[in-house]
């Protein structure tokens, strides 16, 4: 008498394999920018992203000797560095790549001059500015003084 083999349910090593690398790539591309996304919506990702920039602007104005500057357009609700002597095809890059805050999020720019930047100088001390962030329920200000290295965030 012949005994008719089943056929084994479930699957094989290699498909599992497969499987799991499509699974790593679809992570490799969508994880970077689900993280951006979370960072650039949450109110304190954004704090901390414009204090360490202003913190980088102390320490290359000092490193560098030259003038850097924080910059915010308000139509556009962008914040972008630039230094002193910057070319306009630089500049407008600049421009292009800068820090873009969400719509849901309110940004108000005050500085002693009424003018959209702060600039940090060459001798360590920086214009006196305060940036503050707001989603309707919570305000985050961040204090920009003359001569300490990093912004205060209140």
């Amino acid at each position: 008498m012949i005994k008719e083999l089943k056929s084994e349910k479930g699957f094989s090593l290699f498909e599992i394999i497969v499987v799991i690398l499509l699974i790593s790539i679809m992570f490799v591309f969508v994880t970077p920018g689900f993280q951006k996304y979370i960072e650039e919506s949450d109110l304190s990702g954004i704090s901390k992203k414009i204090a360490n920039t202003v913190k980088d602007l102390k320490y290359n104005s000092l490193r560098y000797q030259k003038t850097y500057y924080l910059n915010y357009e308000t139509d556009k609700q962008t914040l972008w560095t630039s230094y002193e002597g910057i070319s306009i095809s630089d500049e407008n890059v600049a421009k292009k790549n800068g820090f873009a805050i969400d719509d849901t999020i309110s940004l108000e720019f005050i500085t002693e001059t009424k003018l959209k930047s702060v600039g940090f100088y060459p001798g360590g001390y920086s214009d006196i500015a305060t940036i503050k962030i707001s989603d309707g329920s919570q305000q985050i200000s961040i204090l920009i003084k003359p001569l300490i290295l990093s912004p205060e965030i209140k």
